[in-house]
């Protein structure tokens, strides 16, 4: 701990800890093992990254461009999940907040994030439920990626 009290990992795990600081783990005759951070918001290059990967809500039905959303957990924070770019993605607002009601909710699989349908919904085996762009991309798609380059040159 910051005041040079020693815990183990198990007791660190178990703690009731603050939204931000970082964790470092350290072996008592190697050093420094690793270093976690524990954030719940994203910073703005692993907003800008998330953003990258979907330039919108990748709800199905859903086009609300990348810059109006929000960061969104895979695995929720409340239950464990990391701020770490392979467990963040964009949602809308309300995407987000509707998220794992009835089971629905986003998930990532080789790269690529699937939409979870609720409980009971039937989507054929094999196929993925966010439909893929076909054709060009929409103008304000090309906006909205040129607006994330110059953020990221920026940040």
């Amino acid at each position: 701990l910051s005041n040079g009290a020693v815990i183990s990992s198990t007791e660190l795990a178990t703690r009731n800890i603050n939204d931000y600081g970082f964790h470092v783990l350290l072996h008592p005759v190697y050093g420094p093992v690793n270093l976690h951070r524990i954030s719940r918001f994203a910073s703005t290059k692993q907003r800008l990254m998330a953003m990258g990967e979907n330039p919108v809500c990748p709800w199905p039905g859903c086009s609300k461009g990348a810059h109006d959303c929000q960061v969104h957990h895979l695995e929720a924070w409340r239950n464990g999940g990391e701020t770490n770019p392979e467990n963040l993605t964009i949602a809308c607002q309300y995407h987000n907040a509707v998220n794992e009601v009835d089971g629905r909710g986003l998930l990532r699989r080789r790269g690529t994030i699937y939409w979870v349908p609720p409980k009971g919904w039937y989507h054929p085996p094999g196929t993925p439920v966010a439909p893929e762009l076909e054709g060009p991309l929409p103008a304000w798609v090309e906006e909205e990626k040129q607006l994330l380059e110059e953020e990221f040159r920026n940040a």
